[in-house]
Formats: C-alpha cells, structure tokens, sequence
C-alpha cells in the first residue's frame, strides 16, 4: 500500500486590525512576511502559503526590498499566493457587490505584481456564511472555499470536502478546517490527531504555523515536522498548496456529499455590537452604488472620464470595513475609532465625486424662468422610486417675499405635485423647506 499523502499547507493568520490598531498589523505583516521569506531561503521544500492583497501592498510600499523577494519566491513555486480576495471579509454583513469587490480588486493586483490567479478562496475566521456565497465565490472564478467557523464540533458538518450548492444550483467544492487555521505550540501533536479525523479522505489537508497576530512557520515545529514525517513512512507529508490540495479533490468531487443552505453560526452577539460602524458601512455601500451608477452615466454622456481612481480609493476603504473582526463588532475600542475615521473619509469621498458629477451632467440644462427655483431631483437606484422628499432652499430674495411665502411644486411637463411645508434645521427664518 502507498502511503497516504497529507498537504501540509503553511499559512501566518495574521488580523490587520483586532486587539491591535492597523499600523500594528502593518508592521507585523513586514515581520511575518520577512520571516516566511527567510524560510524559503534557507528550505528548499518549505512551501509558504498568504492570501490578503492588502498586506501585499502594505509590504509593496513600506519595505519594496521584501517585496521583490516575495515575487521571486513565488516565480520559483516557493510561496502561493493564497485566497485570491482583499482581505478575509465579514461575510453576513456586506452585500453582494461588496464580496464580489472583495475578488474584483485583489485578482488583477496579483497578477499583475505575481503572474498569479489563486483558484481556491479561503476565509478562515468569519461568524457564518450566507447560502448565496457559492454563486458569488464561482462568479469570481473560484472553485473551491476553505473556513474555518463555526467551529468544530460546535456544528455538525461533513468531514473533509463536500460540495457546498446554493438555491441556484451553483456549486463549488468547500471544506472546514477542523483541525483550525493555525498551530500554537506542538505542530506533531496536531498532525497525528487530524490524520486519524481525516481518515476517509484519499488526500488531506492540514494547516499549520503560528497566527492571529502573525508568526507563520518557526524552526522548531519545522524540525518537528520533518522529524515526524521520517518515523512514518506509511505517511507521505509534503509542503503543499491550497490549490493544489483541491487539484486532487476534484479527481473525486462526483463521490462528494452536498451540503445545501447557509452555514451558521457563530458569536452571534457580535453582530448586536458597534452600530455605529455598521451604519457607516451600509451608508457608504450605498453611496456608492449611487455613484457608480451616475459616474457610468456621466461617461457614457460623454461629460467626463470615468473617476476611477476616486471610486477604487473609496472602495478600498469599504472593504477593509468589512475585515471579521470590525463589520461584526468583535475589535478592541481603538480599531473601532480607527474604522469610524476611515468611513467617514469614505463617505465624503464619496460625496464629492459624486457632486463633481452631478454638475457635470447638469451643466447643459436651460437657465430657469425668472421666480422660478430649479430643484433636480437624482434617483440612485437601478429602479423607478415613488417617495417623498424633503428640501430646503435659501432664495436671494427671502427678505422681500414675506413672512409665509407660498411656492408650487411643477415638474418638466408641468404637472403640479402636493408640498407641504416643514421647520427647517435652523432659527433664522432664511430658508424655506418643503417636504
């Protein structure tokens, strides 16, 4: 008999922002990412594995030197480019633009700065994952998805891989991690117990490597390893890939269980915590759509270049909202603070491009009749809406048209709409609101 073959897969879990502030996990992704470099150098089968875009553009702009050994590591088959999204999002919390958002910015990076396109997605550490996730993770051009949570044995799900299909019908090859993300202190130990979980698995699949605040591979569990593996030649251990690892999935997907529905849940207190970050994030997302739909309509009318760069800007900021521990609320105070400036940033961002093209596509408009007050009304969304609105004005002339001016409401066709007025937000009397 052949020995069985076990992917060790190499990976440093490492939180932008959790107990830390973004500037700490800036700098212990330069660490992690040195010292996984400094394996690949000294171990000719050490394989390391990272997914993340963000933390590759962290180490891109702050230490450029590391940057070009990371892509030579990679050239040589040395280090994965891993996942294939911005960073490990939230995935209850954000719409479906936001997810697909996820893959839309990090793919073109890696492949333009590594000549890498990551086939599996993996999101270790999100509370819970939304039924219609497989559409979204296959509409990106993902064929498998590793997590994490809810943890086992919390919930009951298939050991191994299985197929995970949607309402749709669509389907990508999944897989928990029951044996975790990470290895703390005794690698053996870890491998042994989830040799003998795996066993029906014609191949498996084990993580290791120190994490949550980085680390990644050190010596002494490397030796362990290597020491392990010669002691049992019935085990065939090799420094492997998530891609590679579902590459032999996929010779027996048809024997496959499916699993239907969403997979839940885990902490569900969090998502009672930080409203305020939440209530950010679904104004910016919504912002957002607004303005990507008026930018596409400015463009097309030939009123300007599409603002690219001030929508991938705002977008960027967005998505790191969206990180597991900040969407859901499980940060420590200072992240929180540091998420709050970041959304408003986003948002007046936001805005202001969005007014840049607002009077752009107004420009060509006929000037008003005298006593008329022009009011443009912009619809957001991608359908007709019947609503009310409020406005407030000031008029040049307010001293001079008495103290309860009456105005009527005419659209284009001149047709008359019911107002009403209301107080307005100061206690001046200057300006007039209407709802």
């Amino acid at each position: 008999m052949s020995p069985k073959k076990i992917h060790l897969v190499c990976n440093a879990h490492l939180d932008p922002v959790w107990l830390w502030h973004w500037e700490d996990g800036l700098t212990e992704t330069l660490s992690t990412f040195r010292i996984a470099a400094d394996f690949c150098d000294r171990f000719p089968v050490f394989v390391f594995n990272h997914n993340e875009a963000i933390l590759y553009q962290w180490v891109e702009e702050f230490e450029p030197e590391l940057f070009k050994r990371i892509q030579a590591h990679v050239a040589a088959g040395r280090w994965h480019i891993a996942g294939g999204a911005y960073l490990q999002p939230d995935v209850n919390g954000p719409g479906g633009e936001s997810h697909i958002r996820q893959y839309l910015t990090a793919l073109p990076y890696f492949k333009e700065k590594f000549n890498s396109r990551p086939r599996t997605a993996y999101n270790f550490d999100p509370f819970g994952h939304g039924e219609g996730f497989p559409q979204i993770l296959s509409s990106c051009g993902m064929d498998s998805y590793i997590f994490c949570r809810p943890d086992w044995p919390g919930v009951e799900l298939p050991v191994g891989a299985f197929k995970w299909r949607d309402r749709s019908g669509t389907e990508i090859i999944a897989r928990r991690s029951d044996d975790h993300y990470l290895t703390n202190s005794d690698a053996v130990a870890q491998i042994e117990q989830f040799v003998e979980h795996y066993k029906d698995e014609p191949e498996t699949m084990i993580l290791w490597g120190m994490g949550n605040h980085g680390g990644g591979p050190y010596y002494k569990e490397y030796k362990d390893i290597l020491d392990y593996a010669k002691k049992h030649p019935e085990l065939d251990l090799i420094h492997s890939t998530t891609d590679d690892f579902f590459k032999t999935v996929k010779k027996y997907k048809s024997k496959l269980p499916v699993l239907t529905g969403e997979i839940q849940n885990s902490f569900p207190g969090c998502y009672t915590s930080m409203s305020r970050i939440k209530r950010a994030h679904r104004e910016a997302e919504s912002l957002m759509a607004g303005a990507e739909r008026l930018a596409g309509l400015s463009w097309w009318a030939g009123d300007t270049d599409y603002p690219t760069k001030d929508l991938d800007s705002a977008w960027k900021d967005i998505l790191f909202c969206e990180f597991h521990d900040i969407l859901p609320g499980s940060c420590a105070m200072t992240p929180e603070k540091d998420s709050l400036t970041m959304m408003g940033r986003c948002i007046e961002n936001i805005k202001r491009t969005r007014l840049r093209l607002l009077i752009k596509v107004l420009r060509g408009q006929k000037p008003a009749a005298d006593a008329d007050v022009p009011l443009f009304f912009e619809n957001p969304h991608g359908y007709r809406v019947k609503s009310q609105v409020e406005i407030e004005y000031n008029l040049a002339h307010s001293f001079s048209v008495g103290k309860n001016p009456i105005f009527h409401l005419r659209d284009q066709k001149g047709k008359l709409h019911p107002t009403q007025r209301i107080k307005v937000e100061n206690n001046l009397g200057n300006n007039c609101a209407y709802a």
